[in-house]
């Protein structure tokens, strides 16, 4: 999982899969190739997650898992946020090369598996840790999404509109992820708390005058190098 996720955000964070991008074959067998691996995390041994249960399990005791993990869900956050496609229905083969590039249809089935891995991190409520790593890696993306657009919006290098849609995009994800992993006292008091959770929801609702200055996304594992 790790590995795939490196390799998506190396390769594969293009934010568009149609056109010219869409239509290069190296594109479509890089996304083939992150699907079948994220398809094998998933699905490995059994349909519930089981092995990525046990890496949630063994990032309570392992500094190393919690680093890895750590560096896995920044990255299929990122991606997701920034080059995930979405769409409820899924066509046959036939359909598929009629209405659209493959490019396109894998990045759907990867946003899809990478839904399904995020939906167990809610699942591993004895796991706090795995959380909180999982928490604290989607607060900084959408933090510095969120500044970005604002900076880019003051600069007119980016239309309202193409504004206005990321970042309901960025921030109904966002909601929609935290309502998941929000399952105990300890959890939400370390959203709140030590991430400045709910400073950051007020600002996202427009409650607050000023913005921070947009910042660079880094990546936890670039962080370790600088230290």
């Amino acid at each position: 999982m790790l590995r795939a996720s490196k390799f998506l955000i190396q390769y594969l964070n293009v934010g568009n899969f149609e056109g010219s991008t869409g239509a290069h074959q190296l594109i479509v067998l890089r996304l083939n190739l992150v699907h079948d691996l994220l398809l094998v995390a998933r699905h490995a041994n059994d349909d519930k997650g089981k092995v990525i249960q046990q890496v949630f399990t063994k990032a309570e005791t392992s500094e190393k898992v919690k680093n890895d993990l750590s560096v896995t869900m920044h990255n299929l956050l990122l991606w997701l946020f920034l080059s995930g496609r979405e769409d409820e229905h899924y066509p046959t083969s036939a359909v598929l090369y009629a209405t659209k590039h493959q490019a396109t249809f894998f990045a759907e089935l990867i946003t899809k598996k990478i839904q399904e891995i995020l939906i167990f991190v809610a699942d591993s409520s004895k796991n706090v840790e795995a959380i909180k790593t999982s928490l604290k890696a989607l607060t900084k993306i959408v933090m510095s999404l969120n500044s970005g657009l604002v900076s880019h919006s003051k600069a007119e290098s980016i239309s309202i509109d193409s504004c206005s849609r990321l970042a309901d995009r960025t921030n109904s994800t966002f909601i929609k992820l935290l309502s998941q992993w929000l399952v105990s006292d300890e959890v939400v008091k370390y959203f709140v708390f030590e991430l400045q959770g709910f400073a950051f929801l007020l600002d996202t609702i427009g409650t607050e005058d000023s913005k921070p200055e947009a910042t660079a996304i880094t990546s936890p594992d670039e962080e370790s190098k600088d230290e």
